[in-house]
């Protein structure tokens, strides 16, 4: 039985009577919808009424027990195996028939392989892989992420095989996120268990100075889109006032903006326009970057001056632009401490 007793004061002896309630159990089988070992199978339990959660695992019949648990009504129960799709259902110990509490799970699919350096051949440590079906991204057993450990390799297992009615489920998305290198992307029907290995190009970079800012400023950032499309990531600029932003694809052409951060908390955001000379967006509201916009391939170098009679405060720059760069305050706190 599980009692919590607050509010005890230890200031002096105190005696206080515990009685403790009858605990309760609930047992049961997982099953396979393929009739496979279910030995092993965690099976988690948890309920925020009485803030209690335990977990055992499934014996060589795929049974388990759990007792000595307080009585609750919203109990959520998990089955949990790497080979399997995890499931959830709602238990209520006041009205589950003989304490039993059976689950069926489905075989799992997975992604593994191993992501390396193309030039180099070197294993990736620490890169984020994720994986999702396009059509189901956000369903149980769609979608789940990893990192890569020392040897480059990587494995996201539990995903489900099949659809509702039995299809295969063929459009999974593996993405691969690595600092210093282009996001790769590989679609289309993802083979079960197969490798599917990465050999990552370093990518290519823009890099320059910046100046025009008054000098009296905390930090500079740089805010990188595809041309005429989404945010790619953000950099700060060193404090000799040089830049350099790699990882950048051969294959694609760039648009830049660049926000100094001054001493009298004021914000100076522009984009890079013509000359290399910055200017304010004209529709800071738009979710599509100016037409005015310099367009940079990779290798391009630049020296980017701002215009010191534009520029919008922090409080006049819109949260919609703000928003496509959501790490740009970060780094700008990171560089200055």
């Amino acid at each position: 039985a599980l009692l919590t007793v607050t509010d005890v004061s230890v200031q002096e002896d105190t005696v206080r009577e515990i009685v403790l309630p009858w605990g309760t159990e609930i047992r049961g089988e997982i099953q396979t919808t393929n009739g496979g070992e279910v030995k092993g199978v965690r099976v988690i339990l948890v309920s925020a009424e009485k803030n209690f959660r335990t977990e055992v695992l499934t014996d060589e019949n795929g049974s388990y027990e759990i007792t000595n648990i307080p009585d609750a009504s919203d109990y959520v129960m998990t089955a949990a195996s790497d080979s399997f799709t995890s499931q959830e259902r709602a238990v209520d110990t006041n009205s589950l028939e003989d304490g039993n509490a059976d689950m069926t799970l489905e075989p799992a699919g997975a992604v593994v392989g191993v992501i390396t350096d193309k030039i180099t051949g070197t294993p990736l440590t620490g890169v984020l892989v994720e994986v999702w079906s396009e059509s189901r991204r956000e369903m149980p057993n769609c979608a789940g992420m990893t990192v890569t450990d020392e040897q480059g390799g990587y494995a996201v297992e539990g995903l489900k095989k099949e659809d509702e009615d039995g299809y295969p489920i063929n459009d999974y998305v593996v993405t691969i996120n690595a600092a210093e290198y282009p996001p790769h992307i590989r679609t289309g029907n993802i083979p079960d268990g197969e490798p599917v290995d990465f050999r990552l190009d370093p990518g290519d970079t823009v890099s320059g100075t910046v100046s025009g800012h008054g000098g009296d400023v905390v930090g500079v950032v740089a805010d990188v889109f595809e041309k005429d499309g989404d945010f790619v990531k953000s950099v700060t600029w060193e404090s000799d006032g040089s830049f350099e932003i790699g990882g950048l694809s051969s294959e694609k052409q760039y648009q830049l903006s660049f926000t100094a951060f001054l001493n009298d908390g004021r914000e100076l955001t522009q984009w890079v326009g013509e000359g290399d000379i910055g200017f304010d967006d004209p529709d800071p509201d738009s979710d599509r970057n100016p037409d005015g916009a310099k367009v940079f391939d990779v290798g391009a170098s630049l020296n980017f001056s701002f215009d010191e009679s534009g520029g919008r405060s922090e409080t006049e720059t819109s949260a919609g632009r703000g928003s496509r760069s959501e790490n740009l305050l970060h780094l700008t706190s990171a560089y200055s401490e």
